[in-house]
C-alpha cells in the first residue's frame, strides 16, 4: 500500500475505533492484553482491505475508496449485536425478516443504498425497493442502520463450513 492509502485507511480506523461501544472495545482491548495480538490486523483480497482488531472484523474498505481522493466513506463498523431496547430489536427483526430471503444481489443494492444514506446521500425521490427499505430504517437511527449494514454484510460473508455459498438462513 502507498503513503496515500495507508493515511486514509488510518482515517477509517480511527472512525471505526472512535465510534465503537464502550463495552466493545472493552472487550476488544481485553481480547488483545489476554492474547499478546496488539494492534490492528489488516487483510487484503482482491477488491477490499478487512481491517481486523481485538479478535473482531472492524471494518471492510474497498480498495478504490483508499485510491480516491474524494470524500471517504468512514468504513463499516460491524456490530456485534442488534440494538438492545425491545422496540428497537422488535423494530430491526421487522426491517430484516424481508432480507432473509432476498438474494445477494438485492442485499448488495439494499447495502449500497444504505451506506448512501449513512453518508447524506440517497435519493429521497427513489422509487425502488432497496431505497423505500432503507428509508424505512431512518426511525432506528444512525446506531440502527449501521446494525442493520453489519447484518447484511455479515450475510453475505458467512459461509458455512464446507466453503459453499452464504448462508440462506
Amino acid at each position: 500500500m502507498n503513503e496515500h492509502q495507508l493515511g486514509r485507511l488510518a482515517e477509517v480506523i480511527r472512525f471505526c475505533v472512535a465510534n465503537l461501544p464502550e463495552q466493545d472495545r472493552a472487550a476488544r482491548i481485553a481480547y488483545c492484553r489476554a492474547t499478546g495480538e496488539h494492534g490492528v490486523r489488516v487483510l487484503r483480497d482482491a477488491g477490499d482491505v478487512e481491517v481486523r482488531w481485538g479478535g473482531q472484523r472492524l471494518a471492510v474498505v474497498p480498495l478504490d475508496a483508499l485510491d480516491a481522493t474524494g470524500d471517504l466513506i468512514a468504513g463499516q463498523y460491524i456490530p456485534v449485536q442488534v440494538p438492545d431496547s425491545p422496540a428497537a430489536a422488535a423494530a430491526f427483526e421487522a426491517l430484516v425478516t424481508p432480507l432473509r430471503q432476498a438474494d445477494p444481489a438485492a442485499l448488495l443494492r439494499v447495502r449500497e443504498q444504505l451506506v448512501d444514506d449513512l453518508n447524506g446521500a440517497l435519493d429521497d425521490a427513489a422509487a425502488t425497493p432497496a431505497a423505500a427499505l432503507v428509508r424505512a430504517t431512518r426511525p432506528l437511527g444512525r446506531e440502527g442502520q449501521v446494525a442493520l449494514l453489519g447484518w447484511i454484510d455479515r450475510r453475505l460473508t458467512d459461509t458455512p463450513p464446507d466453503g459453499g455459498p452464504p448462508a440462506a438462513a
